[in-house]
C-alpha cells in the first residue's frame, strides 16, 4: 500500500491530481508511515505474538481511514456512460403465412 500512496503523492505534487497540497502533505506521511509499520515490525521482532495480526489490520484501517477522510471528494470517479442504444429484435424470416401448415401445399 506505501508502494502505491508515495507514486501518487509525488504525482500530486506535479499537479497531476487536483487534491488541495495541503490536505495531502498532511495525510500521506501518516498514511505511509502506518502501512510500514506492520511491515517494518515483523521483520525487526523474531517471533511476533499471535495477536500481531490484530495490531496490522488496525494500521491498515487507520491508514485507509486517514485518506478517506482527507481526500473524500477527490476518490470517488463519476464515470459517466452513454445510454445504450435499444437493441431491435430481428425478426426472423417468414416462410409461410399465418395459420397456414409448414409441411404441405395451402388450401
Amino acid at each position: 500500500m506505501a508502494l502505491i500512496a508515495l507514486p501518487a503523492w509525488a504525482l500530486n505534487l506535479l499537479n497531476i491530481f487536483i487534491v488541495p497540497q495541503s490536505v495531502i502533505n498532511a495525510g500521506m506521511p501518516i498514511c505511509i508511515f502506518l502501512f510500514l509499520l506492520p511491515t517494518t515490525l515483523i521483520r525487526v521482532i523474531p517471533r511476533p505474538d499471535r495477536r500481531f495480526k490484530y495490531f496490522h489490520m488496525g494500521c491498515y484501517i487507520v491508514g485507509i481511514t486517514v485518506l478517506s477522510v482527507a481526500i473524500q471528494k477527490h476518490t470517488m470517479l463519476a464515470i459517466q456512460q452513454k445510454p445504450a442504444p435499444e437493441k431491435v429484435a430481428k425478426k426472423a424470416p417468414r416462410t409461410a403465412r399465418p395459420g397456414a401448415s409448414m409441411g404441405g401445399p395451402c388450401v
